[in-house]
């Protein structure tokens, strides 16, 4: 068992929001480790009994003095270049030892700098993220973990996606039957994301679709092409994601405002190029070829695969039952194990939750059902 006296609830708290109205370093972060807080909070305490706290920006963690120790600027490119950083400081080490002292860390998208000094000190983490399918009944959850024991129980208690996956097959039929969008036939679809984005982070540098594509001459050959091209930017960040930075004459590219589940519901279309994107893991469910140009962000649990700490497995409604933490934390911290009822939830309860649907029509798709 784990000498630990308090689980605390954190993710990452060292990205600065790209703004503020008044232009004083802030997290970006805060609703989220909030949401996760609360989420699992109640279910968890009754099945590990000892106190669940936060730790965020400026609330248990210094984390503008943890960019003073290795000597960056609190900006987002600050945060891109600390991401994954090798090798911090030990001084900002220590400092982030001393927050999650004996302490079991339940992370919120963690920042793998976070992670590997926590490993280093021997302190767990169980790390959840957004499943990047996302075109299934509800969202899932993902999450993986540094420590042995809990990583062989994720094995156990991962929810399969398989028994949701005729979801997809409901969506494709909806907009096989509705109008068409109105864009060329395009057989490759580019596939934007935000500017600034762990997943396209790439030695402490933001990158884009053009940074792979010119430095890949036989992508360059090939999805260069001279033909038409659908460039589908991200939803919530109109980025042109450098496509018009890749020798393709404007003419051919054609950005669509389409929405991306109709896009891949198109039986015209064959391709998907993206440089991580979740749209690329979603695609298969398509019957559409992926070209990953970085590749896909989570490492996902797959069958025959090695799982390591970096292994993410699919949870939903089992993290609000506290006999799913017995179970997972048995190996780790003394549990307290009773029967109780799995939790019922509502349709789309996750999406409605985190008021975010990536795209999903959500107002289409319940009419669609309950018609």
């Amino acid at each position: 068992m784990m000498e630990c006296n308090r689980i605390l609830v954190t993710g990452d708290i060292l990205r600065p929001a790209e703004a503020t109205k008044s232009g004083a370093p802030a997290s970006s972060q805060k609703g989220n480790i909030r949401w996760l807080h609360t989420l699992i909070k109640r279910s968890l305490s009754r099945a590990v009994q000892m106190p669940i706290d936060m730790v965020q920006w400026g609330e248990g963690f210094d984390t503008e003095l943890f960019y003073n120790f290795n000597e960056e600027e609190i900006s987002i490119e600050g945060w891109g270049r600390l991401y994954d950083c090798k090798n911090p400081t030990m001084d900002s080490a220590m400092l982030a030892a001393a927050a999650f002292q004996n302490a079991f860390v339940i992370g919120f998208e963690l920042p793998k700098i976070l992670k590997n000094i926590l490993s280093t000190f021997n302190i767990y983490w169980l790390d959840f993220s957004i499943h990047p399918i996302r075109c299934l009944d509800d969202l899932f959850l993902c999450c993986a973990t540094n420590h042995d024991g809990i990583r062989r129980s994720l094995a156990e208690l991962e929810h399969s996606l398989e028994p949701h996956e005729a979801n997809v097959y409901a969506l494709q039929a909806m907009y096989l039957r509705r109008p068409w969008p109105d864009v060329p036939r395009a057989d490759t679809l580019l596939v934007g994301q935000v500017e600034y984005d762990s997943s396209v982070l790439l030695s402490g540098a933001f990158t884009n679709i053009s940074t792979y594509v010119n430095q890949n001459p036989i992508w360059a050959k090939d999805i260069t092409a001279w033909r038409d091209i659908l460039f589908k930017p991200h939803p919530i960040q109109n980025y042109e994601s450098g496509i018009y930075n890749m020798g393709i004459p404007f003419r051919y590219i054609h950005t669509t405002t389409a929405n991306i589940y109709q896009l891949l519901s198109m039986p015209w279309l064959r391709r998907i190029v993206t440089v991580s994107s979740s749209v690329g893991v979603e695609a298969k469910l398509f019957d559409k070829e992926v070209v990953w140009l970085k590749g896909p962000f989570t490492s996902l649990n797959l069958p025959g695969t090695h799982k390591t700490s970096d292994t993410y497995f699919a949870v939903r409604e089992e993290i609000l039952w506290p006999p799913f933490w017995a179970e997972l934390f048995s190996s780790a911290l003394p549990v307290y194990r009773f029967d109780h009822p799995r939790p019922q939830l509502a349709p789309n309860a996750f999406r409605l939750s985190l008021n975010q649907a990536w795209g999903y029509p959500l107002t289409q798709m319940a009419a669609s059902q309950q018609g």
